[in-house]
C-alpha cells in the first residue's frame, strides 16, 4: 500500500498522535491558551532597586503571559490565507 504524500513531502495520514514533534507543540500551545487570572487574586510585590522601589501586581505579571495567547491570531491567519499557500 502506497502512503499518500504531499507536495512538500509530509504525510497526509500524519495524526497528532502519532508525531511526538505535534504532539508535543499541542501540548505546549494547550498549556498557553489555559493560563488565566482567577477572579479576586490580587497581590502586589514590591522590588527594591539601588535607587528606589517598583510595585508590581499579579495582574500586571500574568497580562504579559496572557499575551504570548496573541500568537494564534497569527496561526489562523496563517491557516486560512491563501497568501500564505507556499
Amino acid at each position: 500500500m502506497q502512503i499518500k504524500k504531499l507536495e512538500s513531502g509530509i504525510d497526509i495520514d500524519t495524526s497528532i498522535l502519532r508525531d511526538r514533534e505535534l504532539r508535543s507543540y499541542m501540548i505546549y500551545e494547550l498549556l498557553i491558551c489555559c493560563i488565566f487570572l482567577p477572579p479576586k487574586v490580587d497581590h502586589t510585590f514590591i522590588v527594591q532597586f539601588d535607587e528606589g522601589q517598583s510595585e508590581y501586581t499579579l495582574d500586571m505579571i500574568f497580562t504579559q503571559i496572557i499575551l504570548l495567547k496573541s500568537y494564534t491570531i497569527v496561526r489562523v491567519y496563517e491557516h486560512f490565507s491563501m497568501w500564505t499557500n507556499f
